[in-house]
């Protein structure tokens, strides 16, 4: 897959950070003196984290064989959530400081309490989430318990959250949701000045880094990309990727290899992430 010009190292930035989370993770604890938050699962608020002064880091699978989670999880289990648990085994996350997750699936959850049984952390939480949305119960009930959440993370941190600072992390994460909306919009021409395997890795960097270098780093490779000149071929297949727990940036390439063009997606670890703002509102929870 041939790239040129001047969003060649900008999106190479993105695709080696994604490779070297582990490190871009330990040297902004270094380089900070800050906590880092591992969590499961997109349901994470991850403002109100952000606002306590940690570095939320999302917890994704390897693709490496593994066997030391079969001991701890079902092997019937997906291999994601088996995969993610032998990674914390391995010691990959071993710089970590706590583990957060909201409601999701029985596997995950099996992750996350397999997780913190075998490997104790200074921290873990776990946020639960409302299984319907026509309750009227639902948004007090939600309120409550993130602001039980907030207070949880105030005493582990040390640090009160304040609605100064959930301002400005909503506000950082927003200005992530309408840059990363941006690109998605630039797939939608004839010929787009990106594939689709690139736009993966750009989004799942922003689920390892703080939120404020990838903003830097998007609004320069959108204002680089227009002038791109190798593209993909205007009458590739345009094809729509829909799916859950989809990490792999392979298996896009691979799609890609064959003289397809992913376009669009419908992926936890895609459009999903990001798509929605939060609205700012004088109720922050």
């Amino acid at each position: 897959m041939p790239i040129s010009d001047a969003a060649v190292p900008l999106i190479e930035r993105f695709r080696r950070t994604v490779q070297e989370r582990h490190k871009y993770a330990q040297d902004w604890k270094a380089a900070t003196g800050r906590k880092v938050l591992a969590y499961l699962c997109c349901y994470l608020p991850e403002e109100i984290a952000y606002a306590a002064g940690v570095l939320p880091l999302r917890i994704v699978s390897s693709r490496e064989p593994q066997d030391l989670s079969n001991l701890h999880i079902a092997g019937f289990f997906c291999p994601f959530s088996r995969d993610c648990l032998g990674e914390a085994l391995k010691g990959n996350y071993s710089y970590v400081d706590g583990l957060a997750m909201g409601h999701c699936c029985l596997m995950i959850s099996q992750t996350f309490d397999s997780w913190i049984l075998n490997l104790p952390l200074s921290y873990n939480y776990y946020v639960p989430m409302p299984g319907r949305l026509d309750d009227p119960q639902l948004k007090p009930f939600l309120t409550s318990e993130l602001g039980v959440f907030q207070k949880s993370l105030e005493q582990w941190t040390g640090n009160v959250i304040t609605n100064e600072a959930l301002d400005k992390a909503i506000h950082v994460y927003n200005t992530s949701r309408r840059l990363l909306r941006q690109l998605y919009e630039l797939r939608q021409a004839d010929s787009p000045p990106i594939w689709g395997a690139e736009v993966m890795d750009i989004v799942l960097s922003t689920m390892f880094c703080d939120k404020e270098d990838t903003n830097k780093w998007l609004a320069e490779l959108i204002q680089a990309l227009p002038s791109r000149q190798q593209r993909p071929r205007a009458d590739a297949p345009r094809v729509m990727v829909v799916g859950g727990e989809t990490h792999d940036s392979e298996l896009i390439r691979l799609i890609e290899d064959q003289g397809a063009l992913v376009v669009a997606d419908d992926l936890c670890m895609g459009s999903r992430y990001f798509w929605n703002e939060v609205p700012p509102d004088s109720e922050r929870l």
